[in-house]
């Protein structure tokens, strides 16, 4: 069974899915420099390109947001009009969002209202008795509903106090559509690690979050597991060791799998190539078949990789060579099968001509190498802004009553311009002594212990203070 972890009172965002003590996904994202998908934002036509068919739109984000003119409901807007728009994709490596003007609003996989359309649509999936139902409960006025399939588990009551709900939510949004004169975001219900929740809500035994808010919000969107949902007010001590250990994994490119094999993963701002290593291969070696065997272990384990990595874009899975069409077509089949479960729009292509297979999987928002890491160097190096974040949590789940801290003095600047320094300082308990050691790379805890002893060795030693937290 698995526990999520959810952090939201920190600058980083965090939400880890923890199973035997160790983390297998996480997410991550800083609201302050992050773009929601599903977020809804005021926008400012800044330029309308025929020949893109799109248009190019100011939501208050460094980079204007890209509309492709199919997603427009009514006619071409003119230069300097406002219009309401949706991110259906995030920002990424300097591209600006990708916007729609068709509305929806869900709060979870069971409804999605839909203002700007007129009708009730019902999955397909339900039995036509309990469509017949659903449509005698919800009285629409040129408004749109969309029943998914997990609304039928609904009663009636549920599902009308969600739809009225998502009603109250849009309502909200035209009143700040009024009162908002500049670009910017209206609308934003993310909750960090919705994505896993959802993919593992029957599997979950905990949600365990940082804050009472949090901890309604869940209830809220995802009744159904309002009696696993606790507020833990250590969690980030708890959740930081397990974060910064599947930084590690997620930094080591090959990946050990069973029998031996391994696989590679390696991801550049272009694409992201997986290659399969059976030179440890320890199964019955079989001229025919090892090789399609060794390419059936590979593929899970690379689907598996892509899930807890989040790795999006172009992918490219170097698989060992099959002589034969039907073991290609196995492992094709085998790949689009256990494709078609994943949450995310994923295109398999096959294998090309050159054998290696390719697939597509949609981008919504940075994976966490890119969210992380510097991919520009060979070895995936911690971006600055990641050990800012790392620090934080060091410093909220300290145990020790006091600390001296030695810090590197462009680190610190860094950090105290990174984090809110104010916000910092009412969170941290424990009295923290910063430190000045050019000597180091970033920070290093030099003593810890109780606040007597920490007095006596800065009695006794000589240090440049920079700051006590």
């Amino acid at each position: 069974m698995k526990t999520l972890y959810l952090s939201e009172t920190l600058s980083e965002h965090v939400a880890c899915l923890v199973k035997d003590d160790h983390c297998i996904e996480a997410e991550a994202y800083v609201p302050e420099k992050s773009a929601n998908v599903d977020a809804i934002y005021l926008g400012q036509v800044k330029r309308v390109d025929k020949s893109l068919n799109a248009l190019f739109i100011d939501i208050g984000l460094p980079t204007a947001a890209y509309l492709d003119m199919k997603d427009l409901y009514n006619q071409v807007p003119t230069e300097g009009a406002f219009l309401l728009v949706q991110i259906i994709k995030a920002p990424f490596l300097g591209k600006g969002a990708r916007v729609t003007e068709k509305i929806n609003l869900k709060m979870n996989t069971a409804m999605v209202y839909l203002p700007l359309e007129t009708g009730l649509f019902i999955s397909n999936k339900i039995d036509q008795e309990k469509q017949t139902s659903i449509r005698g409960w919800f009285m629409l006025e040129d408004e749109g509903l969309l029943i998914r399939t997990k609304g039928a588990a609904y009663s009636k009551e549920a599902a009308i106090a969600l739809f009225e709900q998502l009603k109250t939510y849009w309502q909200e949004i035209l009143l700040k559509r009024k009162q908002v004169k500049k670009p910017g975001c209206l609308f934003d219900e993310h909750i960090i690690g919705e994505a896993l929740l959802m993919e593992n809500s029957e599997t979950l035994t905990h949600v365990l979050v940082d804050s009472q808010m949090l901890k309604q919000r869940i209830i809220n969107r995802f009744p159904d597991v309002k009696e696993r949902v606790f507020y833990k007010h250590d969690l980030i001590a708890q959740l930081a060791p397990k974060i910064e250990a599947f930084m590690v994994s997620l930094a080591q490119p090959v990946i050990p799998l069973t029998k031996g094999i391994e696989i590679v993963v390696e991801s550049t701002e272009a694409m992201t190539v997986i290659d399969v290593n059976s030179a440890g291969f320890t199964g019955k070696v079989n001229t025919h078949d090892s090789a399609l065997k060794i390419n059936e272990i590979a593929a899970k384990g690379a689907l598996k990789a892509i899930e807890a990595r989040n790795i999006s874009g172009m992918i490219v899975i170097d698989f060992l060579r099959m002589p034969k069409k039907q073991m290609r077509d196995q492992i094709e089949k085998l790949m689009k099968t256990t494709l078609k479960s994943s949450d995310r729009t994923t295109q398999a292509y096959g294998f090309s001509r050159m054998g290696l297979f390719e697939m597509t999987r949609k981008r919504t928002d940075k994976s966490l190498s890119h969210h992380w890491f510097d991919l520009t160097t060979k070895q995936l190096i911690k971006k600055p802004s990641t050990v800012y974040y790392e620090f934080e949590r060091l410093l909220i789940g300290f145990h020790d009553e006091a600390a001296i801290i030695e810090m590197h003095p462009d680190f610190y600047q860094g950090f105290i311009n990174e984090i809110e320094q104010s916000s910092l300082k009412e969170k941290v308990k424990q009295e923290i002594i910063l430190v000045e050691n050019d000597a180091i790379n970033a920070f290093n805890i030099k003593h810890a212990g109780s606040s007597a002893l920490i007095n006596q060795v800065i009695k006794e030693k000589q240090f440049k203070h920079i700051d006590i937290l």
